[in-house]
C-alpha cells in the first residue's frame, strides 16, 4: 500500500499484464452490536457489521463457539467408538 501526496491510500493490484489502483475512501456504518457510528477508511468491498471493539469480542465469541463444537463433536466420537468396540467384543468369542 502506498500513500499519495494528498493523504489518499491507495492500493495497487497486478491484474494480468495489467495493474489496478484502488484508493480507500471513508465508509460510515453502524454497528450490529452496539449501534455506535463509526467512520473508516476502508477498500472497496462489503461494509463492516461492526465497529474495532465489538468485532474483537465478536470474534473471541466465536473461537469459543467453535471450542465447544469441537468438543461436542469429539464426545459423540469417543462415544461412538466406544460403544463400537463393546458390540465388537461382544461378538468375540472369549479366548481365556
Amino acid at each position: 500500500m502506498k500513500v499519495e501526496a494528498e493523504g489518499q491510500a491507495q492500493k495497487t493490484i497486478p491484474y494480468g499484464a495489467a495493474s489496478r489502483t484502488l484508493q480507500a475512501r471513508p465508509v460510515t456504518y453502524i454497528c450490529a452490536r452496539c449501534g455506535q457510528v463509526e467512520t473508516t477508511e476502508r477498500y472497496p468491498g462489503p461494509t463492516p457489521r461492526y465497529c474495532g471493539e465489538c468485532k474483537t469480542i465478536r470474534d473471541v465469541e466465536d473461537a469459543d463457539a467453535d471450542r465447544r463444537a469441537a468438543r461436542e463433536r469429539m464426545r459423540r466420537l469417543r462415544q461412538r467408538r466406544k460403544r463400537e468396540d463393546e458390540e465388537r467384543d461382544a461378538r468375540l468369542p472369549a479366548l481365556f
